[in-house]
């Protein structure tokens, strides 16, 4: 007795069908020049439009059974049409630069740290007035930080008095994460 190993063809589901990229761009132009017409319009539209593209709709409807599809192609690219590329927004905004990121030194984190951890066991523990307190106690270390985030970083005031702020109270969150 031998084993034959046999090879079994297995083929994936296809749950969402495509339109080949010509038919989907003619169809397309015909939603973009008709996106503002009302729904009786439209379909007087689409009949006079099926009836001028009917090899291409042919030819579409061919590729989609041979492909599996099940149902009326014509109806999926009505619905296409109607629904999808008339209200499609082919313009991309552009990505917005982000900002370089500026972090205070080690040793400032980690001054933040130890406050943190000393104000936590003060029972009327509150992080705004902890950094209140952090800023009287470190306004040496605070300054020298200062002088350098204003120097090399070309920070603001505004902007290094938040990040200041930011950083303490993201720091506390960070240890103390409900």
């Amino acid at each position: 007795m031998s084993l034959a190993c046999e090879k079994k063809e297995e083929t994936t589901a296809t749950f969402r069908f495509k339109f080949t990229s010509y038919f989907q761009s003619i169809l397309d132009n015909f939603a973009k020049l008709h996106r503002f017409d009302n729904r009786h319009d439209f379909k007087d539209a689409w009949n006079i439009w099926i009836d001028a593209n009917s090899k291409s709709v042919d030819n579409e409807c061919q590729i989609l059974k041979d492909n599996g599809y099940i149902g009326s192609p014509q109806d999926k690219m009505y619905k296409s049409a109607r629904y999808y590329f008339r209200k499609k927004n082919n313009n991309r905004a552009k990505p917005k630069t982000r900002r370089k990121y500026v972090s205070l030194k080690n040793n400032m984190i980690e001054l933040m740290d130890n406050h943190i951890m000393e104000s936590v066991r003060n029972p009327t523990f509150k992080p705004s007035m902890a950094f209140d307190i952090f800023c009287k106690e470190f306004s040496i270390d605070i300054t020298h930080e200062i002088t350098r985030l204003y120097s090399f970083e070309n920070l603001s005031k505004d902007e290094i008095s938040e990040k200041f702020k930011k950083t303490y109270k993201n720091r506390y969150f960070q240890k103390f994460k409900v």
